[in-house]
């Protein structure tokens, strides 16, 4: 792993099929670019990773584990592959500066905490396959404005959605 590493750009090979938990926790990185056949991104693979800005991640992926992105506080872009089927518990927690997020069809749950407390996100586009919206995955989200529930969502937990002062439409 390299932790407090002073790593500004990597750039994994297709070989690489495994981001393991914490493999660059807390590094300077501000550019990550990924093999095309990743297919797990680790617990707190990223977390406290503060210049990131943008991360696209895969069609290979499938899971984006608990605090993969946590407090990548410059990380203004995601784009999340088309096999991703589950983001983590605190996923993207505390990304402040991200503003958009289009959540793929094949995703069919969101973590609890997943973007708690992004509060430059504006909008989130959900699939058309989610089931499950955990707790507080979108709390303290300050300048969400709309949110649109689509018909294959199950179950939403408690406080998905609170101190989301700036919502002025909500369709369920």
């Amino acid at each position: 792993a390299f932790v407090l590493c002073g790593l500004t750009n990597v750039v994994l090979p297709n070989s690489v099929i495994s981001i393991g938990n914490y493999a660059f926790w807390e590094c300077n990185l501000a550019n990550v670019a990924f093999g095309s056949n990743l297919a797990c991104i680790g617990y707190g693979a990223f977390q406290y990773c503060s210049k990131l800005t943008g991360v696209g991640i895969p069609n290979s992926v499938t899971n984006i584990g608990n605090y993969a992105f946590d407090e990548c506080s410059s990380l203004t872009n995601i784009m999340l592959g088309s096999h991703v089927n589950s983001i983590g518990d605190n996923a993207f927690c505390l990304c402040t500066s991200l503003t958009n997020i289009i959540i793929p069809d094949s995703v069919t749950y969101v973590g609890s905490r997943a973007f708690n407390s992004c509060s430059h996100l504006t909008n989130v586009v959900f699939g058309t396959n989610v089931t499950s919206i955990a707790s507080l995955a979108f709390n303290s989200c300050t300048s969400l404005k709309n949110i649109a529930i689509p018909n294959s969502v199950r179950s939403i937990g408690a406080g998905t959605f609170a101190n989301c002062s700036s919502v002025t439409n909500v369709a369920i």
